[in-house]
């Protein structure tokens, strides 16, 4: 019934408005989402809130509040890192880099926001970087053949507040912002260098160096060039909040119906802030158990046979513990599997739990659900490999300097040169290895 003085179609109008209102929302908050690579949160872990399974390792980094004073929505960094390792799907040729940061000491020589880089190099493809260990700094883009290209409009310094920094690149020339505010754009004329593998670098480079020292949260890769606008709502705080790991927020724990005096077992224990369960150890060595997520599914691969190789994932990247290991995707997400022997004499046998199959190289699974897939290695019966040192299936090298005489073992993991070392010094030439 309709008070008096009020129209009908009054009425009618104002809930349009807030129908329109909802569905705009709605259409931002998707928009925010569209083209993400990777998007690190910090909500209790370092998952990745994109869906595509680049779920990170924390090397020492400790959780603490964020820039809303939530516990356990951002990571510390002071000499520390967490990193992944991702593939092509992060080789574009435009892209936009944004992240929560709060700069409390100077780090060292040009402290890494975000890169994405080989491993063992401070040679990125593409980083956010701060310039130098001063006060106050540039922010730069760094991009491999270009080196540091640095904005100077305006200065992050050591003052242990958030800013939102974000830096966008478009056709050979880039624009950063600090703050949700653009501060120039520059040319980048050699382009972006294309790859297949990579180590994404949080706070750090590959080269043990670049350390960051401050606070992060709300990390994103896009692989478009976001607008003013989408920027300006991600540094306002209107940008849509990642539903948060599992293992980072406690269970709720049901209010006691009233019968009296309720007893103390029944009610609650105020639990604060949750134990930061959920952070990987950083020894080295994932453990293949990704943190489920709501709306995702587990894969599970596993190795077996008396060969060996590699299995690799596209979209994501896979997390192993020996001879299994396990990615993490949103329903419905199609994932191509190939397998590659490194042992000489191994073959590939066969798969299982594929949904499709293109030759022996390549699974494909649909995940509906959560998936297990096995890959068997074959070696050849009653070969033995020839100088195999460590005993390891796979044939090293021995190398010898004709001129001093010393040998030098080389450890091969297949083409790659897994360790090594002298075995001796100034031989006779009389004396060659065979």
């Amino acid at each position: 019934m309709l008070r008096k003085g009020y129209r009908r179609g009054g009425v009618l109008s104002a809930l349009l408005v807030c129908v329109m209102l909802f569905a705009l929302m709605g259409a931002a908050e998707a928009g925010l989402n569209d083209g993400l690579i990777a998007w690190y949160p910090f909500n209790g872990s370092a998952y990745d809130a994109s869906g595509n399974g680049y779920n990170a390792l924390v090397h020492g980094a400790t959780l603490t509040t964020d820039r809303s004073g939530n516990a356990n929505g951002a990571y510390e960094f002071d000499g520390n890192y967490i990193n992944t390792k991702v593939d092509s799907y992060f080789s574009v040729p435009s892209l936009t880099m944004a992240a929560w940061i709060k700069v409390t000491g100077p780090g060292d020589n040009n402290p890494r926001i975000v890169a994405v880089g080989s491993p063992g190099t401070y040679d990125q493809y593409y980083g956010m970087i701060l310039q130098g260990t001063g006060d106050p700094r540039n922010l730069c883009l760094y991009a491999q053949g270009n080196g540091s290209v640095c904005f100077t409009k305006k200065l992050i310094g050591t003052d242990s507040r958030w800013h939102h920094v974000a830096m966008v690149y478009f056709s050979n020339g880039a624009t950063v912002y600090i703050d949700g505010v653009a501060q120039g754009s520059v040319s980048i004329p050699n382009g972006l260098n294309s790859f297949t593998t990579a180590i994404v670098q949080i706070g750090y480079s590959e080269n043990a160096n670049d350390h960051f020292y401050g606070a992060m949260s709300d990390i994103r890769i896009y692989n478009r060039v976001l607008s003013d606008a989408e920027i300006s709502q991600l540094a306002g705080g209107t940008a849509p909040t990642p539903t948060p790991a599992p293992t980072s927020t406690p269970a709720p724990t049901p209010t006691p119906t009233p019968t009296g005096t309720p007893t103390p077992t029944i009610t609650p224990t105020p639990t604060g802030t949750p134990a930061p369960t959920s952070t990987p150890t950083p020894t080295g060595t994932p453990t293949p158990t990704p943190t489920p997520i709501p709306g995702q599914v587990n894969l599970t691969v596993t190795k077996i046979g008396t060969g060996d190789g590699t299995v690799t994932a596209s979209p994501g990247t896979i997390t192993w513990s020996g001879k299994i290991g396990a990615a993490a995707y949103n329903k419905g997400t199609t994932v191509t599997l190939t397998a590659s022997p490194t042992a000489l004499g191994s073959t590939i046998k066969g798969w299982t739990g594929c949904d499709s199959n293109i030759g022996l190289t390549n699974c494909t699974v649909n995940m509906s659900s959560d998936k297990s897939v096995t890959v068997e290695f074959a070696s050849s019966t009653g070969k033995k490999v020839r100088h195999d040192f460590n005993g390891d299936g796979k044939a090293d090298i021995l190398w010898q300097d004709a001129t001093k005489g010393d040998i030098y073992m080389y450890i091969m993991d297949g083409s790659n040169i897994a360790g090594g070392g002298y075995v001796s010094f100034g031989l006779s030439s009389n004396w060659q290895p065979k």
